[in-house]
C-alpha cells in the first residue's frame, strides 16, 4: 500500500520534471529550489495571519535558515550533475523518509485547512510545497540537451533572417 501510494506521488513528480526539462531544459533542481523558497514564505504568511506566539517564530526562523542551507545543497548537486552527471544519493529517495515527511506535511496541511481563514490557506500551500519538495528531489533528471523553447527560438531566428535577408537588385546595363 505504501508502495502504491508513493508510485501515485513520484510519477507525476517525475513526469513534470521530465516535461519542464524538455520545455525549458532546466533540470528538477530548479522546481526543487523553488519549492524551498515558496515554503517558508508561506509558513510565514500562516504565522503572520494567524498571530502566532514568539516560540513559533523561532521555530520559523530555524526552519527558514535550514531552507536557505537545502536551497544551496540543491544548487552544489546541480552544478555536480551538470559538470560530470553525477546525482547524490539524497534521504529524499528512501521510500520510508518520503512517506513519512508526506504523511507529516500532509497532516499538518490537512489540519491547518480546518481554520478555515487565510493563515490556515497559508499553512495548507507551504505543506503542499513540502511534500512537492521532497518528490522533487527523489526524481531523477533527464541528461541535459536543447529545450523546445531553444528549438522553436532557433527556428523562429532562420526564419525571421530568411524574410529579412536583402535580395541582390539586379543591374541593367544600358
Amino acid at each position: 500500500m505504501f508502495k502504491l501510494l508513493d508510485g501515485m506521488l513520484l510519477g507525476p513528480a517525475q513526469w513534470l520534471c521530465d516535461r519542464i526539462q524538455r520545455l525549458t531544459g532546466l533540470t528538477k533542481f530548479v522546481p526543487q529550489k523553488w519549492m524551498m523558497i515558496l515554503m517558508p514564505i508561506f509558513f510565514w504568511g500562516g504565522f503572520i495571519f494567524l498571530e502566532l506566539d514568539s516560540l513559533i517564530v523561532g521555530y520559523m526562523l530555524l526552519f527558514t535558515v535550514s531552507a536557505a542551507f537545502f536551497v544551496h545543497q540543491a544548487e552544489r548537486e546541480e552544478a555536480e550533475f551538470l559538470a560530470n552527471g553525477n546525482l547524490r544519493s539524497s534521504p529524499a529517495n528512501i521510500l520510508f523518509v518520503r512517506l513519512f515527511m508526506a504523511l507529516i506535511f500532509g497532516f499538518f496541511g490537512g489540519t491547518s485547512l480546518f481554520l478555515q481563514n487565510v493563515g490556515g490557506q497559508l499553512f495548507f500551500y507551504g505543506s503542499t510545497c513540502s511534500i512537492a519538495w521532497v518528490y522533487f528531489s527523489a526524481c531523477i533528471p533527464r541528461p541535459p540537451g536543447k529545450s523546445k523553447i531553444r528549438e522553436w527560438y532557433e527556428k523562429g531566428l532562420q526564419w525571421l533572417n530568411d524574410k529579412l535577408e536583402p535580395t541582390p537588385v539586379p543591374t541593367s546595363d544600358q
